[in-house]
């Protein structure tokens, strides 16, 4: 039978187009198709490849097709490479789930494997080699392990008084030094944990010590890079902290120390008047001496500057000693700055500053002139206290630092289209006109809470039996409930560690693990929940609440038809560890620990819980309570409120750029004026940088505690802090016309804080949601019941 020339070279174009060649079963199977033998094609293919121009193009790939396509072998080379550490079946899976959907045959498992031998990895700690990070030979994985407990570490760094800045330089500088062998900056990873949200140390407990040394090395160095920026953190955070301390003593001083100066002064008056009496002639130059006195408030403050000289120099000399260690990783972003601290450090004297300076520095004529007549020790400590101010409020950054960042620098790097965000054009002409529609009716259907209403439960109630339904319930109506919970392991873990469990394994674990976390149990109190400590040290997180919340919160809408569009914040002081660096005193509450920050429906189904310092407010977090808030409400929440330290003009610019939120709570300094001009102008200017400054904080709400602690965040000579001040004012302005329930919602969060579901027993920061959990399912299972005619729990 005659090979037709046209058919084959049809076919063999085909095959170019699809696989890039031809393979020899294509030829084989091209044969019998033709009714041909394959010897006899194979000749006559071999004549055309030597006469015929037109088959001089085909690529021969082979004998057999195989199983692995180069795109497929790619893919895994890619992922191998960028993530040495991701289990490979992760990788096997979802090549074969890109199969399955082209309806393509399964990859086995001997042919993935293989393909994976075929990669070359380092055998020794792949994943720093990827990260091109250089170990030294003496590396151990033991000793990075036992430093997380010695050096990296916050243990011993409070005394009686508060936290000793002095110790926790020292340790920061201990660690700096242990951290040095890996070569980089921690900062530049730091960015990338802190999206994985951090549970380093408790995935690193879950592993033997003698197993799996590349990831144990990875979580080591992680939880290293993590206390590396924070301990800096802290250390800034205290020192600015002790100088308020100095202050606060200062001011209460200040009025003893005045009226002990007036006496002084009133008695010396009163002596030369009668010295004058007695004599014949008076002497005038002496009278015209004392009529020339100082003013007390000017003495006052240099009698207590004097006083607190030994905390004044010890902030000095830290700071002295951080400088050095930074080099230039400190960046002054004005001259004074600068000048300042030249000044505190002796590394110029008073004279040498120019007059703005002097007059920047004092800010008080008469304190220059009494400097200048020889009390320079009084301008160093000015200096001293003006240098630290300047890093508190945003003027001097540090490149090392998270909190102390310059935020100016990150927002630059943020690309967003235009016409993109929340802030508009016409917004802002409705905000300036007074016209600016706020929709409060979500926060006036509070459901207010009688204690003749609560339920009267029985003596004993089998709260298991509750979980298992509750579990059940949730799993039946969220489809995908197992896999969104593998995908946020996966994310969390970066892939490092496969689930272990199947759906109903995991299911019930997780939730007995609520359970007796819940009731503030220690490990050893049940055996049971001791059984439990590994699978909660490695699959019970705050981000895996938040996911089991938004299960819950979607079942509780489909119960009750009710959609979370407004929030209530509130803060509540808890007792914790005295010990701890982080606990401080709580002017409210008279607590010693945290505060417990949390954010209920008007219904008052909690929707987030957290722990912070007791000296922030709820205004200051709210961009992480918000951006938590939407993703468990599904994005619905259109208002907030609450009492006075939940609503700032920073906050209300911040929660409305990010999210599209109006802060409507309690206004403690009413706008009652109209913008001025100039800022309304610069308002109108910079539409473009505001939406940029709302995409980063949805990106990394953590930085909104950062911008609300400063006063100062500039890009091109534009103060960005300003303008998200100035278009809170203009959100306020048109809240503050409208007549708000806020005592109503106050007096029903307060009652809230003291049911059960809300009381925060525990000292960790993660078991104030795991009340809130609880308080939930709870919630549930009683409306399962009623719709079930059946008896309420």
């Amino acid at each position: 039978m005659k090979i037709q020339r046209d058919y084959v070279l049809a076919h063999l174009r085909k095959l170019e187009e699809q696989y890039g060649g031809y393979f020899g079963t294509d030829i084989f199977n091209l044969a019998e198709e033709l009714g041909v033998t394959w010897h006899g094609l194979r000749k006559k293919l071999n004549e055309w490849f030597k006469i015929d121009p037109d088959f001089s193009s085909f690529h021969y790939l082979g004998r057999h097709i195989p199983s692995i396509t180069p795109n497929e072998f790619i893919e895994i080379e890619n992922r191998v490479a960028a993530n040495p550490l991701e289990v490979k079946s992760h990788i096997y899976s979802d090549i074969n789930k890109e199969r399955a959907d082209s309806n393509e045959k399964s990859l086995t498992k001997p042919t993935f494997y293989r393909a994976v031998e075929r990669i070359h990895i380092d055998k020794r700690y792949p994943w720093f080699s990827y990260k091109k990070i250089e170990l030294p030979l003496t590396y151990s994985v033991v000793d990075a392990r036992d430093s997380l407990s010695t050096i990296f570490s916050y243990l011993d760094l409070k005394t009686y008084g508060g936290a000793d800045i002095q110790a926790i330089y020292e340790r920061w500088i201990i660690a700096k030094d242990w951290f040095s062998v890996y070569g980089i900056e921690p900062i530049l990873f730091y960015l990338e944990i802190l999206q994985r949200e951090r549970q380093q140390r408790s995935l690193l407990t879950s592993i033997q010590p003698d197993q799996q040394e590349d990831i144990q090395a990875r979580l080591a160095f992680e939880i290293q890079v993590v206390f590396m920026v924070e301990c800096l953190d802290l250390l800034l955070e205290e020192i600015i902290h002790r100088r308020g301390r100095i202050q606060q003593s200062m001011n209460a001083s200040r009025q003893k120390v005045e009226n002990k100066l007036r006496k002084e002064a009133l008695d010396l008056m009163r002596l030369a008047i009668r010295e004058n009496l007695q004599k014949s002639s008076p002497d005038i130059k002496k009278l015209y001496t004392l009529s020339k006195t100082i003013s007390e408030n000017v003495k006052a403050r240099m009698v207590l500057l004097r006083r607190h000289k030994e905390s004044y120099l010890l902030i000095m000399k830290v700071i002295e000693n951080l400088v050095n260690t930074l080099e230039d990783g400190i960046v002054f972003h004005t001259k004074e700055g600068s000048d300042f601290y030249k000044l505190a450090s002796n590394k110029t004297i008073w004279k040498h500053l120019d007059e703005v300076t002097k007059k920047r520095l004092t800010r008080n004529p008469t304190l220059t002139k009494i400097i200048d007549d020889g009390n320079e020790d009084i301008a160093q400590f000015l200096a001293i206290d003006r240098f630290v101010e300047y890093i508190r409020y945003g003027k001097i950054t540090f490149r090392g630092s998270y909190c102390f960042q310059d935020i100016g620098t990150r927002i630059k790097e943020i690309e967003i289209k235009e016409g993109a965000g929340f802030f508009t054009n016409e917004i802002l002409e409705q905000l300036i006109a007074g016209a600016f529609s706020v929709d409060i009716l979500p926060l006036c259907e509070t459901t207010n809470i009688h204690e003749e209403e609560e339920m009267t439960l029985p003596a004993w109630v089998d709260l298991s039996s509750v979980l298992r339904e509750v579990s059940n319930h949730v799993r039946e109506t969220s489809p995908g409930w197992f896999d969104e919970h593998i995908a946020l392991f996966n994310q969390q873990t970066d892939s490092m560690f496969d689930m272990e469990y199947t759906e109903e394994e995991f299911a019930e674990r997780f939730y007995e693990a609520v359970g007796f976390l819940g009731r503030n149990l220690r490990y050893r109190d049940s055996e049971k929940f001791w059984n439990l400590r590994y699978f909660i040290q490695r699959y019970v997180t705050e981000a895996a609440l938040t996911v089991e919340l938004k299960f819950i919160h979607r079942c509780m809408e489909r119960i009750n038809g009710n959609k979370v569009e407004a929030v209530i914040l509130d803060t509540i002081g808890v007792e914790g560890r005295k010990k701890s660096i982080l606990a401080t005193y709580h002017g409210r509450y008279h607590t010693i620990g945290m505060a417990d920050l949390r954010a209920v429906s008007v219904e008052m189904l909690p929707v987030f819980s957290s722990g912070c310092r007791s000296t922030d407010t709820e205004a200051m977090n709210v961009v992480e309570v918000i951006k938590e808030a939407q993703e468990i409400c599904n994005g619905g929440v259109k208002i907030y409120s609450g009492n006075g330290h939940t609503t700032s003009r920073v906050a209300a610019g911040m929660v409305f750029l990010s999210f599209g939120v109006v802060a409507a709570g309690r206004i403690l300094h009413k706008p009652t004026k109209p913008l001025g001009e100039k800022r309304i102008a610069k308002l109108r200017k910079n539409i473009g940088l505001l939406n940029r400054v709302g995409k980063l904080l949805r990106e990394e709400p953590t930085l909104g505690r950062v911008i609300a602690s400063r006063k100062h965040v500039y890009i091109n000579g534009v103060n960005v802090r300003k303008l998200i001040e100035d278009m809170g004012y203009l959100i306020l302005y048109n809240v503050g016309k409208i007549e708000l329930p806020i005592d109503d919602l106050i007096q029903t969060v307060e009652k809230s804080n003291y049911s059960h579901a809300f009381k925060c027993c525990n000292k960790k920061i993660l078991n104030s949601s795991f009340e809130v959990a609880l308080f939930i399912l709870l919630t549930i299972s009683q409306e399962k019941s009623k719709n079930r005619g059946r008896r309420n729990y």
